[in-house]
């Protein structure tokens, strides 16, 4: 087995282009949805290249045949020579893992040196993710100029390549993390929001793109915005993965970093509504999505008041019956919740009052005593209640009344002078 390429021809390779992709009678994407009886006669009759990289490739995993390496090296190392990169990418990994009768016995080094190589050969051929392995491996190894080298691997795996590496796109990101690279990387062109959204594709799924939160964890502020973005954008379209990241990143920023933090005070709450309508839906079995909505409801105890604000605002519309657990939300949060304002202490008042149950007599008391601390204390609340406004009386007498059965002795004697102010 030969190696195509050598070591000491790296700096050479990495200042040519790319190689122009050969015209084949069988492309690879109509290889790869051909049968393994299909593939066979392909590449072993008509010599198809692509037919041969994707024959090698099942015969390397084992899928839809029997797993035989070094029939798979075989065909391989055919498409390769014939310029298939991903049949370049394929050899290198099999060489790193020391699968085949022809790399099993080499020592650690020599395989290295190998699938080298072959990944340097892949990223010759179009292959982004060949890039990235040869930037990681002399980044890795402290090899001779590797800031710069890799900063142009990572370059060419995300933006100059056929077949784009998302993983090359997050480690073009990363290296703008590190001051020996930062420099090269504001020097090559390509911006960091232009690397993740080569990385994450627009409107791609926020599963491809846990990457950009880990930089943003690492320090690299300017991912922290975009991953936000990222699920928002993913959260509206109804997916409950994405709607739980941007539930839990707006409740607790600073658990992603001070980036997060910046990026959520920039952004501001952002539509809360959708995040809610997704995350307290319920299911079939009558449950809000994977828990999510007591989810909210525990980030609003704990003191997210501007996600706590959005989460009362969908609860109250959603209290309808005055039985839903939409309701229980709008009585106990605004207990339970000092910092929310006279806006959802109100609307918990009238709520208890739905429900009408002796069981919830401490909440309305606790209501109750929160209503008249909120309008300056007792002479200010009664100050309220003789100001004219009938609302604000009879509101004035059910909480009298609520204090009064609950033994508030002065309130019984304030509710007889209110009742007699009633019409």
């Amino acid at each position: 087995m030969k190696t195509l390429l050598s070591v000491c021809g790296l700096v050479l390779l990495l200042l040519l282009p790319p190689l122009p992709v050969l015209a084949q009678a069988l492309d690879l994407e109509a290889a790869r949805e051909l049968s393994p009886e299909e593939l066979l006669p392909a590449c072993e009759d008509k010599k198809s290249p692509n037919a041969c990289a994707v024959l090698g490739n099942r015969m390397m995993l084992g899928r839809g045949m029997d797993r035989d390496f070094d029939g798979a090296l075989e065909r391989l190392d055919f498409a390769c020579q014939e310029r298939v990169g991903w049949a370049c990418f394929d050899i290198a990994e099999m060489v790193r893992q020391g699968q085949g009768s022809h790399f099993r016995d080499q020592d650690m080094r020599e395989r290295v040196t190998t699938a080298f190589d072959f990944y340097n050969y892949a990223c010759q051929n179009q292959v982004g993710d060949g890039c990235y392995a040869v930037g990681r491996l002399l980044i890795d190894h402290k090899q001779p100029d590797y800031p710069r080298h890799g900063v142009a691997l990572f370059k060419r795996g995300c933006f100059d390549s056929r077949w784009t590496s998302a993983q090359a796109c997050f480690g073009y990101v990363e290296l703008f993390g590190l001051e020996e690279t930062k420099a090269l990387v504001a020097e090559a062109g390509p911006s960091l929001m232009d690397a993740m959204e080569v990385a994450c594709g627009p409107g791609g799924p926020a599963e491809g793109c846990v990457e950009a939160l880990q930089l943003c964890m690492d320090g690299v502020k300017a991912t922290c915005g975009f991953y936000l973005d990222v699920v928002a954008d993913m959260c509206g379209t109804g997916s409950i993965f994405a709607c739980r990241q941007e539930l839990n990143l707006l409740a607790v920023p600073a658990r992603a970093g001070d980036g997060m933090a910046e990026a959520v005070a920039a952004r501001g709450a952002g539509d809360l509504e959708t995040v809610f309508e997704v995350v307290c839906k319920p299911s079939a079995a009558g449950n809000s999505a994977d828990g999510l909505c007591p989810a909210a409801a525990r980030h609003c105890e704990r003191g997210s008041l501007a996600l706590c604000a959005g989460f009362l605002d969908f609860q109250k519309a959603a209290c309808e019956d005055g039985k839903s657990a939409a309701c229980w939300d709008a009585i106990r949060l605004p207990i339970e919740v000092p910092g929310l304002d006279q806006a959802y202490v109100e609307p918990a008042v009238m709520a208890v009052a739905l429900f009408g149950a002796s069981r919830y007599l401490d909440d309305s008391i606790a209501l109750a005593e929160r209503m008249v601390a909120i309008h300056g204390g007792e002479q200010g609340f009664d100050k309220l209640a003789l100001s004219g406004d009938p609302l604000a009386l009879e509101k004035a007498v059910w909480l009298r009344g609520v204090l009064c059965d609950g033994g508030h002795a002065d309130s019984c004697e304030r509710l007889t002078a209110l009742e007699a102010k009633l019409p």
